[in-house]
């Protein structure tokens, strides 16, 4: 949550991290083939955080409004370069890196100073 400016969504993207919603206590996106639905999707409105496609990851982040997204942590030079931009990496373990489209002040001052 360190990491967050507001309510902006977070998408895992072919990425299953059970635990964010739980630790958020909000829904999160997921993009993944399976398409898994949780708890937290059993109701009508589920449709509006599942997605199949990775086009609707691609469009999310394009659009306006700032987004995070754990990615693999193998993925986000291609999610660059499919998304026509770069991204900014805000933290990575060995397996996953949690990205943004939009940085903050304060993130885009680490990364021109070297950090991430």
């Amino acid at each position: 949550e360190a990491h967050r400016v507001s309510d902006e969504p977070i998408v895992n993207y072919h990425v299953w991290l059970r635990a964010i919603p739980f630790y958020l206590d909000e829904r999160v996106i997921t993009v993944s083939d399976e398409g898994r639905v949780t708890a937290f999707e059993k109701d009508d409105s589920w449709r509006d955080y599942t997605f199949t496609a990775d086009s609707s990851f691609f469009r999310m982040l394009a659009e306006p409004g700032r987004r995070l997204a754990v990615v693999p942590r193998n993925q986000v030079e291609e999610t660059e370069s499919r998304l026509g931009r770069p991204v900014t990496v805000l933290a990575r373990d060995s397996r996953n890196a949690l990205i943004t489209n939009r940085p903050g002040p304060t993130e885009r001052a680490t990364v021109e100073l070297g950090g991430m």
